[in-house]
C-alpha cells in the first residue's frame, strides 16, 4: 500500500514539473520575439482584442441589468486591461483621475477649475513625455494618458 502512494506522489511530482516547464515557455516575451514584434506591441493588441469577448459578455449578460452592476463591470475589466498593459505604471491615470474629481468637487464648473484642470494634466503629461522619453517609438503609460487628458479637460470644459 505504501508503494502505491509512492508511486502516485512521483507522478504528481513529474506532472507537476512537466506543468511548470511548459507555462515557463508560454512567457508574452518569448511568444513576442517569435512574431518579431515588442512584448509591449503584443500585450497591446492582445488587449484590443479582449474587448471583443468583453463587449459580447456584457451585451449578452449584463444589457439591460442594474447600472451598478454595468459600472462595476466597465471599472473591473477596464482596470484589468490597463494593468495588464502598464502594469504598475496604471496609477498615473488614476491619479490624474482622483485629482481630477476632487477639482470637479472643490472649484465646480468654473473658468478657474477650466484652467487648473488644463494647466495640470497638460503639464503632467507634458512631464512624463519628458521622463519617459527614449530614441525609439515605446508603448509606454503616456500613449492612453494622452487621451485621458484630451478627455478629462473635456469633461470640464463642457
Amino acid at each position: 500500500m505504501a508503494s502505491s502512494a509512492e508511486g502516485d506522489e512521483g507522478t504528481v511530482v513529474a506532472l507537476a514539473g512537466v506543468l511548470q516547464s511548459g507555462f515557463q515557455e508560454l512567457s508574452l516575451n518569448k511568444l513576442a520575439t517569435s512574431l518579431g514584434a515588442s512584448e509591449q506591441a503584443l500585450r497591446l493588441i492582445i488587449s484590443i482584442f479582449l474587448g471583443y469577448p468583453f463587449a459580447l459578455f456584457y451585451r449578452h449578460y449584463l444589457f439591460y441589468k442594474e447600472s451598478y452592476l454595468i459600472h462595476l463591470y466597465h471599472t473591473f475589466t477596464g482596470l484589468s486591461i490597463a494593468y495588464f498593459n502598464f502594469g504598475n505604471q496604471l496609477y498615473h491615470s488614476l491619479l490624474c483621475i482622483v485629482l481630477q474629481f476632487l477639482i470637479l468637487r472643490l472649484m465646480g464648473r468654473t473658468i478657474t477649475a477650466v484652467l487648473t484642470t488644463f494647466c495640470f494634466q497638460m503639464a503632467y503629461l507634458l512631464a512624463g513625455y519628458y521622463y519617459t522619453a527614449t530614441g525609439n517609438y515605446d508603448i509606454k503609460w503616456t500613449m492612453p494618458h494622452c487621451v485621458l487628458t484630451l478627455k478629462l479637460i473635456e469633461f470640464l470644459v463642457l
